[in-house]
């Protein structure tokens, strides 16, 4: 559909001239438009024009980020599928044949190791906010990356205000660039 390329083009070249810098952005299109390409494309190119560390795609639902991931595997050589059902099997058994001690280590603390991640909202949440080390241990994973907040929405408005303040803190000293 070449009404789609000239959207995403359209929305890539405009995003050059406005994102300078790392900070929060909004990108708003209608249902239809694909919002997922262009996102990916749209982080991709702000993660090469500010040498950023690496994306992370983040969206409310397990589903999704299952879907997402398999598009991103598409556009991206390395990707990482982060959500709690993603790694093994509880089946210790079948873990010790599947894994070598690396892949083990990153299935028990979900440890973001790829240059792409894609995960869920409440991992996200977990790495900000959790006081445990095993849930936050990929917080420096934030630091100079571009972050994709689909579906914004799903957080509760209550929370607002603080998530936006970390927002604003991680943009600010981490140098993390925010689309959402």
């Amino acid at each position: 559909f070449q009404w789609r390329d000239n959207v995403r083009n359209s929305v890539v070249e405009n995003a050059r001239k406005v994102i300078t810098s790392p900070g929060i952005y909004t990108l708003t299109l209608p249902t239809g438009t694909g919002k997922t390409i262009i996102g990916l494309q749209l982080a991709m190119d702000i993660a090469e024009r500010f040498n950023a560390s690496g994306i992370i795609y983040v969206l409310p639902f397990v589903s999704l980020v299952e879907q997402n991931a398999e598009v991103a595997s598409r556009l991206f050589d390395y990707v990482q599928e982060d959500h709690h059902l993603a790694y093994f099997n509880k089946d210790t058994k079948e873990l010790e044949e599947q894994y070598d001690l690396d892949q083990k280590f990153i299935a028990v603390f979900r440890y973001w190791r790829d240059p792409v991640i894609v995960t869920t909202m409440a991992k996200l949440w977990e790495v900000l906010f959790s006081p445990r080390g095993n849930d936050s241990m990929s917080f420096h994973r934030l630091s100079r990356a571009v972050v994709l907040l689909d579906e914004p929405q799903s957080i509760r408005a209550q929370c607002w205000e603080g998530f936006g303040n970390t927002l604003k803190l991680l943009s600010e000293k981490l140098n993390t660039t925010f689309i959402l």
